[in-house]
């Protein structure tokens, strides 16, 4: 059993399409692993947002495409920013103790150049905190300050003047897939992990792209047809989209009224900003949007619109929907620092043969629990909190009974 070769994907599968599909065919392909692990958000995303469909409709959707075992990424990591996104995930596959590769997709397709940049994030050398230093003080923006700090340090590296490295880093870093990247090898190198990175070139629709036009449809295309109230054709749009998505996935679709969105949460949201003083003592709010928030959430009635009025120039819709999800579900910075902390792992599904991942359990440095009960509520608690809310309001939409946390098990097939 120790030859067993494990690959990971770290993934939202928001909904899962057949981009993701392809993914794990190829990382099957080309890792010639033995089996795939897939840890996976829970019930709300790093967009600031409730998943579509709930964390075990979507675990089941992801065995049925070829992932034998998926475990849950821990909320706070699983709704930070890309940087606190992937040092929660990381610190997860790290801690198993039997990952032997880490798959991403990116646009770049090859691992070096994002490597390389990874490398100076983690190091920090001196030319990089001197430029990003300049820049910062000149009134740039930190994405710009950064990119001209990596363009020194790397042209340094190269022995190339900035100019000629600009234009190609420029390049890399307008790649979101590339970013996120960057960030998982950038956590790697920090942990000396023995996790080696790989990656695969995106198929298909950019991440935040709402075309459905293209056989790889993004997860946000298809969430705009799915959901979007300004479509021409609404109707037509949704028919084409279901059309082309494997059985298995569109069956949880098809009915767009009982799929999850934010505004589902409003009348939550704004009783906890009713009573809330302080809420720049949550995660992603900072000083400046916790006073903007206080002097105009009363004038507002929706998750959504108070999103949009709240938004600048410089602090991005997904950004303000973070610091509103964070609010809504009680986490706090501390929160998101112990996610990269792991000592339990929630265990979402698995497929019959997964058994043989006793290799992580021989290992790892991380418990796996298979049912909330056995996890210390110091650890798990917010999380259970914030599934059983958002279970509350899918039932509620469905007319389903609701199932809390302690009355789920992992899925199996």
């Amino acid at each position: 059993m120790q030859g067993t070769k494990i690959s990971a994907i770290v993934a939202e599968y928001n909904p899962l399409h057949r981009g993701h599909i392809y993914q794990l065919q190829e990382v099957r392909r080309l890792s010639g692993a033995d089996q795939i692990l897939v840890l996976m958000s829970g019930d709300f995303v790093q967009r600031g947002e409730p998943a579509v469909l709930d964390k075990y409709v979507r675990t089941r959707m992801a065995l049925e495409a070829g992932a034998d075992l998926v475990l849950e990424l821990p909320l706070a990591a699983a709704t930070g920013s890309a940087g606190e996104f992937a040092a929660g995930a990381v610190a997860i596959l790290d801690a198993l103790g039997a990952v032997d590769e880490l798959w991403f997709g990116s646009e770049e397709g090859e691992v070096e150049p994002l490597r390389e940049i990874a490398e100076v994030l983690a190091g920090e050398p001196g030319v990089f905190r001197e430029v990003l230093r300049r820049e910062l003080a000149s009134g740039a923006s930190f994405p710009a300050a950064q990119e001209a700090a990596l363009a020194a340090a790397l042209s340094e590296k190269r022995g190339e003047q900035p100019d000629t490295y600009r234009e190609e880093l420029h390049n890399i870093l307008a790649g979101s897939n590339n970013m996120l990247a960057i960030s998982y090898m950038k956590e790697l190198i920090l942990r000396k992990s023995g996790i080696v990175p790989k990656t695969i070139r995106r198929e298909g629709e950019a991440y935040n792209s709402l075309s459905v036009d293209s056989g790889f449809a993004s997860a946000s295309g298809i969430r705009h047809a799915l959901l979007g109230e300004d479509l021409e054709e609404p109707e037509e749009v949704r028919r084409r989209v279901l059309a082309s998505l494997p059985e298995y996935i569109a069956k949880h679709l098809e009915d767009p009224a009982v799929l999850v969105r934010p505004d589902d949460f409003s009348d939550m949201l704004f009783a906890r900003l009713m009573y809330e003083d302080h809420p720049e003592n949550y995660a992603s709010v900072t000083e400046d949007l916790a006073n903007r928030l206080k002097n105009t959430w009363r004038d507002y009635h929706s998750f959504t619109e108070l999103g949009e009025a709240l938004k600048t120039k410089n602090m991005t819709r997904s950004r303000i929907n973070r610091g509103l999800l964070h609010i809504l579900l009680d986490i706090g910075q501390e929160d998101v620092e112990r996610s990269a902390h792991p000592e339990v792992v929630r265990i979402l599904g698995m497929r019959d043969a997964a058994a043989s991942f006793s290799r992580i359990r021989q290992s790892g440095r991380v418990t796996l629990a298979a049912s909330v009960s056995g996890i210390p509520e110091e650890t798990y608690g917010k999380d259970r909190r914030a599934s059983d809310l958002y279970e509350w309001i899918r039932s509620r939409k469905t007319g389903d009974r609701m199932r809390t946390e302690y009355q789920r098990m992992p899925v199996k097939i």
